[in-house]
């Protein structure tokens, strides 16, 4: 048994192996704290990676949804959302919580049980490919239970066929926006931590988007 889980960590990823181990009793030191000037470096990294797909929308988020960074289309657009708003989603910046919340983005995604839906399956289906972050499965069971989401997302099966892609549709002031999504992740990771690291790019879809984008987010 220990060859062969010997032999499949080899070939895993820095966060398989972690929680491969973890799961086995096996103590696993915690993630590495990077010196300053690293940590300066990798902040870079993702900016100039975010900046040359610009003018999209691009936030850099963690495997818990957390938005770490976001470029500055990004940041421009989700205050055009918002202006004249005085609520917001609880807590620290995060995908799901921004998507499900009344006081988030919903009110502006036109499409949104869709997209709602397609969330849900692939956070669970992340959770069903062997690596579980405990934190990204609270605040979907937290965002789950927002008021006006439907009950049957908490029974969703993640297991069934999926679009090839789901796109995103926003509506505001008369403007419409839909986009697409690719994600870039680091294709060398040598850290659980960097592992984490994604940038979900979102592509204009149509003329309209892109004509839209230019005069919003410039």
């Amino acid at each position: 048994m220990w060859n062969a889980t010997a032999h499949s960590l080899a070939f895993a990823t820095a966060l398989e192996r972690s929680s491969t181990c973890r799961s086995a009793g096996v103590n696993v030191p915690p993630p590495r704290k990077w010196p300053k000037a690293e940590k300066n470096e990798l902040s870079r990294t993702g900016e100039v990676a975010m900046t040359a797909a610009a003018p999209g929308t691009n936030p850099n988020v963690s495997r818990s949804w957390d938005i770490r960074h976001t470029n500055g289309a990004a940041r421009r657009f989700f205050a055009f959302l918002h202006s004249g708003r005085d609520g917001e989603a609880p807590g620290p910046p995060n995908v799901l919580r921004r998507m499900f919340h009344p006081d988030g983005v919903r009110s502006h995604v036109t499409n949104w049980p869709e997209v709602a839906g397609a969330l849900v399956a692939r956070v669970r289906r992340e959770a069903l490919g062997g690596v579980t972050d405990e934190r990204a499965q609270r605040i979907l069971d937290e965002v789950l239970h927002y008021p006006g989401v439907p009950a049957t997302l908490r029974a969703l099966d993640a297991t069934g066929p999926l679009l090839p892609i789901v796109p995103i549709r926003y509506a505001r002031d008369g403007l419409r926006f839909g986009f697409f999504s690719t994600v870039t992740t680091l294709g060398t990771p040598q850290d659980v931590t960097l592992q984490e690291l994604r940038i979900e790019c979102f592509h204009p879809m149509d003329d309209e988007t892109r004509e839209n984008v230019r005069s919003r987010l410039g």
